[in-house]
């Protein structure tokens, strides 16, 4: 592997950027699960999709909102019924941490 691989041009994404509207993430990787992956028309019926197809796979937007489309927020992911909760504490927490902290070195006051 050492001398008869090529390197890749490109590191490889799993993750796109947060969108600026919703700040929320999806993925390019779906071939084993199709979780936070838009049902594109390219994921559906491209290469890909043919090949999911024809092995029994997963295809992206095929079961409507169960694999969550849209994407992901960091502080949505768990079991569904802890989704949503924490936010206002994490927060007051956020807030809390800010006013005590200050920014720089810790070591820099020593």
């Amino acid at each position: 592997m050492r001398y008869l691989m090529l390197p890749r041009f490109s590191p490889r994404r799993y993750f796109s950027e947060p969108d600026p509207k919703t700040g929320r993430v999806t993925r390019f990787d779906w071939l084993v699960e199709p979780h936070y992956v838009k049902g594109t028309f390219w994921y559906r019926w491209g290469p890909e999709g043919w090949m999911a197809r024809l092995l029994g796979g997963f295809i992206p937007g095929s079961s409507g909102d169960k694999y969550t489309p849209e994407g992901f927020l960091f502080e949505d992911i768990g079991p569904d019924a802890k989704k949503g909760k924490g936010k206002v504490e994490m927060e007051e927490w956020k807030a809390k941490l800010e006013k005590q902290r200050t920014s720089g070195c810790p070591f820099s006051k020593a």
